[in-house]
């Protein structure tokens, strides 16, 4: 399965532990989550064009919102029927000049499913390629088994269906450069079209 073919909605919930992976997702793949961030003060970066409303490619009409968080991070929440699903806190940063966000959540609605102690505490990657005219974010996320048994792979423990990135920030980043441009590790685009612009210093009123 490609990952542009799941939903962003459906990840919180894999993470969550919400999806039994060993169903229609039995794949040979895993998820991957970091206990460690990617980044540190140096890396972080500002990109207010990332600022409003997006809708992903082909979705059932759900948004994507992307606001000004505290201090250098932004809030993302997927609205689902007008009501918050899930929300995270993440961090825009660069590695080589390229953009990244390091994601972690914040609150999910999991409709009674219990939380999977994976989900408080773990952080998920993305690359942004482009912003204009279509934000396009690849998110490592999906790993192969080949790319596992990969022994320059970061150190890691394997959970069930989950890859759990045990190596330091400077390991992850160090990796992470190596294979940017690597299929294997970001997948395909997630494409959103853009329904709102926020400014920086309003975008909390909204």
């Amino acid at each position: 399965m490609s990952i542009k073919n799941i939903p962003l909605l459906i990840i919180p919930f894999l993470l969550a532990g919400c999806i039994n992976l060993n169903g229609d997702f039995n794949l040979n793949l895993k998820f991957a989550v970091s206990i460690h961030p990617l980044y540190t003060d140096k890396e972080i970066t500002s990109e207010p064009r990332l600022l409003g409303d997006w809708q992903q490619e082909d979705s059932n009409g759900n948004d994507f919102r992307f606001e000004k968080g505290d201090k250098d991070s932004y809030k993302i929440s997927i609205i689902e029927d007008g009501k918050t699903a899930a929300s995270f806190e993440s961090y825009a940063l660069k590695l080589d000049n390229k953009l990244y966000l390091d994601i972690s959540p914040t609150a999910l609605d999991t409709n009674g499913c219990p939380t999977n102690p994976l989900f408080l505490s773990t952080h998920i990657f993305a690359k942004i390629t482009a912003i204009e005219p279509n934000l396009q974010i690849q998110l490592l996320l999906i790993i192969p088994d080949s790319l596992e048994k990969d022994p320059n792979f970061p150190r890691h423990e394997t959970v069930d269906s989950y890859i759990v990135l045990t190596a330091s920030t400077k390991e992850l980043q160090s990796f992470i450069k190596a294979h940017a441009d690597d299929k294997e590790v970001f997948g395909d685009s997630l494409i959103f079209r853009r329904l709102k612009s926020y400014k920086e210093d309003n975008c909390n009123d909204q």
